[in-house]
């Protein structure tokens, strides 16, 4: 699966403390709080689920509260920049923290707000180099800018990758550090277990699937290795097809019909799948 999230916490105090005493996530709550998010969507009774699960490609929700904080995981909060989460997501009074990272692009993002005002945000993938860096670098951050930990081992030379860290590994720390738990790498003692802390699954049937940047990515690459079969296909029934008619028996041209029946229906698969990852 690897290391993939996409949520936001709304806190008041210290997110990783609250965590730490493994709380009782309310339901009703919870239920209000998904509703004050997502007024329009119909969701069913909520299931249980657990904090391990951080990231969603659709668009259900996992949510949970207790005194002090609540948490959700969302597809609309994996945003290429951060500072640009809508307001909703957002607590006028408090802290408000975005973590969002997808291991098929090495993409990560987060972003802190304090009493709704934006302190920090950054957004860094290799493929892009740095897409969003606004306000001060936090203290968890500074050893990597500092290539205290480098994306690459001693010894290899990588002189074109744009960062001086691998962006899943700041985002790890950045987990570490605000919610006090990982999701990959060594685990000691000190971390808490996500999955002991319960959290509560919302679907909502009723809507179409919402694609996040490593998703999208990831649709395009399978359109276009789908989308390479359109080819033999248009080429296979035009020989078949163009050939005269004494050369070619009816099953011949049978199969050429085939071939450029299936020609068409790859090209409308990957134009739908094209259109769903540009989230249209």
């Amino acid at each position: 699966m690897g290391a993939k999230t996409c949520l936001v916490a709304q806190v008041q105090g210290d997110a990783r403390g609250i965590l730490s005493g493994y709380p009782d996530m309310q339901e009703s709550t919870t239920t209000n709080f998904v509703a004050s998010l997502f007024p329009d969507a119909r969701f069913g009774a909520p299931q249980a689920t657990d904090l391990s699960h951080t990231y969603l490609s659709d668009k259900s929700v996992i949510a949970g509260c207790t005194p002090g904080l609540g948490i959700v995981v969302s597809a609309e909060v994996a945003m290429d920049r951060p500072s640009e989460l809508p307001r909703k997501f957002i607590a006028e009074k408090g802290t408000t923290i975005l973590h969002a990272m997808h291991s098929v692009v090495d993409w990560f993002a987060f972003a802190v707000w304090e009493d709704g005002v934006l302190i920090r945000s950054l957004s860094v993938a290799p493929d892009d180099g740095v897409i969003e860096d606004i306000g001060a670098r936090l203290d968890f951050e500074k050893p990597y800018w500092d290539g205290l930990h480098p994306a690459v081992d001693p010894g290899e030379e990588l002189d074109d990758y744009p960062l001086p860290f691998h962006p899943l590994e700041l985002g790890e720390a950045a987990l570490r550090e605000f919610f006090g738990f990982q999701m990959e790498g060594f685990i000691d003692s000190t971390l808490l277990e996500p999955e002991r802390i319960r959290m509560f699954r919302f679907e909502d049937p009723t809507v179409a699937s919402a694609t996040p940047r490593g998703d999208r990515t990831q649709t395009l690459f399978g359109t276009v290795a789908f989308g390479a079969l359109m080819l033999p296909c248009f080429l296979g029934a035009l020989t078949i097809l163009r050939l005269p008619a004494e050369e070619a028996p009816s099953w011949l041209i049978g199969v050429g019909v085939v071939l450029l029946l299936a020609g068409f229906w790859v090209f409308a698969v990957c134009v739908r799948s094209v259109r769903h990852a540009a989230g249209r």
